[in-house]
């Protein structure tokens, strides 16, 4: 019987502020999940059977229905499981797909919007300039502002401009040019 140690004293409300649930049924990557829970897992010293224990509980939806359906008794075996049915194999061309539809909302930041397509892009291996125009194009910039980012050659030069560029594009007082404000030969101008 393994005991507790120090280390060890890690519970599922930790975990819970540390990563979000796996459940196979949004756009999350097991194998993202799994390499998350399993740095955690390390860092803190987990034994195996406290590391199925807290993986067991942060299951839900289809993952938690199937893991219970075919009751895994190891974390390794409930891992070999959650691989074998959730991995989905996707290409760079399904990614890229996923980016170019991908575009900034209304109510979301730069950084924000910046985050969640490296997040997408990271499910496959593209070359940065690919992903450096898919996120400049989703922008929908339509002033020409954000037109130098294509030539950022990394992404943390690209974060760091687009700080900038959400900066400039929320101040007061900037026009933006609307394309779709053009009405009987006149420009509406949003200030």
């Amino acid at each position: 019987m393994e005991l507790e140690t120090p280390r060890d004293c890690i519970d599922l409300t930790h975990i819970e502020a540390l990563m979000r649930p796996f459940s196979g049924d949004d756009d999350q990557a097991v194998t993202s999940w799994i390499s998350n829970f399993e740095d955690i897992m390390n860092f803190h010293g987990v034994s195996e059977s406290k590391c199925w224990i807290l993986a067991k509980r942060l299951l839900g939806g289809s993952a938690k229905a199937y893991i219970d359906h075919v009751a895994p008794l190891t974390w390794q075996l409930m891992r070999a499981e959650l691989l074998n049915v959730f991995e989905q194999k996707v290409t760079a061309w399904d990614i890229g797909k996923r980016l170019e539809a991908r575009k900034i909302a209304n109510n979301e930041s730069a950084l924000q919007y910046f985050v969640a397509m490296c997040s997408i892009a990271s499910q496959a291996d593209m070359a940065t300039s690919d992903v450096v125009k898919f996120i400049v194009e989703g922008l929908q910039d339509k002033t020409g502002m954000a037109a130098s980012m294509l030539y950022c050659i990394t992404l943390n030069e690209l974060r760091d401009k687009m700080v900038t560029y959400d900066k400039v594009r929320r101040a007061p007082g900037v026009v933006a040019i609307r394309s779709e404000g053009m009405t009987k030969g006149k420009l509406n101008v949003a200030l």
